[in-house]
């Protein structure tokens, strides 16, 4: 059994009283995740177990609530349940075995439904309830490398690479795009709860994203782009609330004020060592875990992106959260499904 060993760990009053108090604007604080509490508490998060997904090499990973979806090389895209303190896994009914080309994006939306982009250029709709087809969206020729639903789960962000990108109506299956970027090469995607779109990638070889209305993806409202960093947003993750957007990658981790994103990075930190390609906040905020292509599992403070815990893993293709907080999950090239908990 693999620990995350901290090479930081700050418990301090300030943190505490933080937790408990209120802000400025009289919204009650959220609660500390399981695995929050348990870190700050002088905890270390170790490996539960790994099991196999019996599909080989995992391509794609979404985590929402008790389930899990990864998408394999061998086309095929599959569930587990993982429920109990234990994470206890369980195979669930396939959704495909085989979706005409490799899924290398997967969404979870909010009606319990998994969407996932294709090689193909295709956009697959699935049901969780039965596990059964719902609706197939040819967009183009682009492999989609990245998807991401609205909260009411109306409209989709479809990414193709090297630039191509559209929003699916989901109600009449109308389509618009491609949209307007300046990305040369679209890594991610997500929806705030306040309207916003945010797309993120490269612009030759310096990291950006984008933020739009999500009623008017057309247009770009405002761009962050670093030309002290080299390398590209891998992936972007929001709060709860859509306070917090972080965007990790080639060497970095930035922390943003989601409406201020053209003012750059409140925290930001350069790990060279370190090549993101999933983020998960876990539902207290306090904490975001990454997980990246050199092999490791991290831990980072959100308010300052200190880094305070590391693991190596598996090479994972990304890293999800269960709705408590008290489970972190990736997959891989190995393909196995790996479960992580604090104690």
């Amino acid at each position: 059994m693999k620990t995350l060993s901290a090479n930081l760990l700050l418990v301090g009053a300030t943190l505490v009283a933080s937790a408990c108090g209120t802000d400025s604007s009289g919204t009650p604080p959220v609660e500390r995740s399981a695995i929050e509490k348990c870190v700050f508490a002088g905890g270390s998060v170790k490996e539960l177990w790994s099991t196999s997904n019996l599909h080989g090499p995992v391509t794609s990973i979404a985590v929402a609530g008790s389930t899990v979806v990864l998408g394999s090389e061998d086309h095929s895209v599959k569930q587990w349940s993982v429920t109990g303190p234990g994470a206890d896994p369980r195979y669930g009914t396939p959704f495909t075995e085989d979706a005409g080309s490799i899924v290398g994006a997967l969404a979870i939306s909010a009606d319990d439904h998994v969407l996932g982009g294709n090689q193909a250029g295709q956009l697959i709709d699935w049901r969780l309830s039965d596990a059964q087809m719902a609706k197939l969206t040819t967009i183009g020729e682009a492999s989609v490398v990245a998807v991401a639903a609205n909260k009411v789960a109306d409209r989709v962000l479809v990414g193709g690479m090297p630039k191509d990108m559209h929003v699916v109506d989901r109600n009449n299956g109308s389509i618009v795009g491609p949209l307007t970027t300046q990305l040369w090469g679209v890594t991610s995607a997500a929806f705030s709860d306040h309207g916003s779109l945010f797309t993120a990638g490269h612009y030759y070889g310096t990291p950006m994203i984008e933020r739009r209305s999500a009623d008017s993806p057309m247009t770009v409202a405002e761009t962050w782009g670093s030309q002290q960093i080299e390398g590209v947003v891998n992936a972007i993750g929001l709060d709860s609330t859509s306070s917090t957007l972080v965007a990790v990658g080639d060497g970095f981790v930035a922390v943003f004020a989601p409406d201020q994103i053209a003012s750059g990075p409140t925290a930001i930190t350069k790990v060279p060592d370190h090549q993101a390609v999933g983020v998960a906040i876990l539902p207290g905020g306090e904490l975001f875990a990454t997980a990246g292509r050199d092999g490791s599992l991290r831990l980072w403070k959100t308010a300052t992106a200190e880094i305070i815990a590391t693991l190596m893993i598996p090479v994972p293709v990304g890293v999800g959260t269960d709705q408590s907080g008290q489970h972190l999950f990736t997959s891989g090239a190995d393909g196995l499904l790996h479960a992580f908990s604090c104690q």
